[in-house]
């Protein structure tokens, strides 16, 4: 089973991430952040597609040796993050589903660990609700969803 975490940061994904991975022996959860922060380096955004690529790599490892509870704990906003992970999960037949996580962008902001600026967390916030994932997928909703009050394309 693969879990797919999707939120804001600072929504609770890897609170729950953690949660469920207590549940389940052998549970791996993969986080670019993981990949991004490592030895204490300050977010670049120069590094992100690097760890992107390698969070990709290192999960398709793990289902590749039958892992039996495998979480992407990213952000998830846009649809294209989500689709090379369901590629592999089709790849080695596994079952997923995507959990939502909600929450307005200023709870985010005063949450998230990152200090993710408000603007940035609202354009996000945009993806999440006008980049929806298609209805026949298994999707956990967990919170109000959010939903933009200025109903303009997210790079609006």
């Amino acid at each position: 089973m693969v879990l797919i975490m999707r939120g804001l940061p600072g929504s609770g994904k890897s609170t729950d991430a953690r949660r469920w991975a207590d549940l389940v022996t052998g549970t791996l959860i993969f986080s670019m952040d993981d990949y991004m922060y490592a030895g204490g380096r300050d977010f670049n955004p120069m590094l992100i597609e690097r760890c992107h690529e390698q969070c990709r790599k290192d999960f398709e490892l793990a289902l590749q040796a039958k892992t039996p509870l495998v979480i992407v704990d990213n952000t998830n906003t846009k649809f294209s993050s989500i689709v090379p992970y369901v590629e592999l999960i089709e790849k080695y037949h596994y079952s997923f589903t995507v959990m939502q996580f909600h929450v307005e962008p200023k709870v985010a902001a005063e949450r998230n660990i990152h200090k993710v600026p408000l603007e940035t967390l609202e354009r996000m916030g945009k993806h999440l609700w006008f980049e929806r994932v298609p209805s026949t997928w298994n999707v956990w909703n967990k919170g109000k969803p959010w939903r933009p009050t200025d109903l303009k394309s997210p790079e609006g």
